[in-house]
């Protein structure tokens, strides 16, 4: 919708962009900046939760776990004529669906285990083949292989932190300090005409001039 306002603009003559002028303002968000929290406070927190629900779980039902088995699994003997009684019944259903056991299958096993040796073989000629191809150091144009990157080393945990209450905002900085909110950004013409907006979270505003 935006974009066809603006094509209507540009027939009426009313859009030219020799001249465009950017700026932005800061909104607040609806969330605090004490409820930004990192991921190590995130952790310990998760964890306190967890210790308090226990303790409420503990004081509530005692040293059972809500998972007990059923009274007649509780003993040995009840297990045994548990799985009895349970046998019996599985007997008499096989009985009454009086279904033939199926006869072993030779021919579909020595089919299966031609194509998994068939599969296996074909792995390992592709494998040989790339250590060959490796093994040269060119290419198949003749360039020889650059050096791998550096393999990625990625930190123990998250770094940065977030914001619970609203985790799409930052901490942003401005003129009058930091606020915990957004970036709102509108790019004009000469003519008053607003071409573009964003919402970003960054502080300044040449990175979205330079995307736009």
């Amino acid at each position: 919708m935006f974009g066809e306002v603006l094509e209507l603009c540009a027939e009426a003559g009313l859009v030219q962009v020799d001249v465009v002028a950017l700026d932005g303002t800061t909104l607040h968000a609806n969330a605090a900046v004490q409820s930004n929290r990192s991921y190590e406070q995130i952790a310990r927190e998760i964890l306190a939760e967890a210790a308090e629900t226990d303790r409420l779980e503990d004081e509530d039902v005692g040293d059972r776990r809500g998972d007990e088995l059923p009274p007649e699994f509780s003993t040995a003997q009840g297990r045994r004529g548990w799985l009895r009684e349970a046998k019996r019944r599985l007997d008499e259903r096989r009985a009454e669906a009086a279904r033939a056991i199926p006869a072993s299958r030779p021919a579909p096993l020595k089919e299966a285990k031609r194509r998994l040796e068939e599969e296996f073989w074909t792995e390992c000629q592709a494998n040989a083949a790339y250590a060959a191809y490796r093994a040269r150091g060119r290419m198949k144009d003749g360039r020889r292989f650059s050096r791998p990157p550096n393999p990625f080393q990625p930190p123990a945990t998250p770094t940065g932190s977030i914001n619970v209450v609203d985790p799409d905002s930052r901490n942003v900085k401005t003129s009058r300090g930091w606020v915990q909110g957004y970036n709102v950004q509108a790019a004009v013409t000469e003519q008053q005409i607003v071409i573009a907006a964003e919402v970003t979270i960054d502080s300044t505003d040449f990175g979205t001039l330079s995307r736009w």
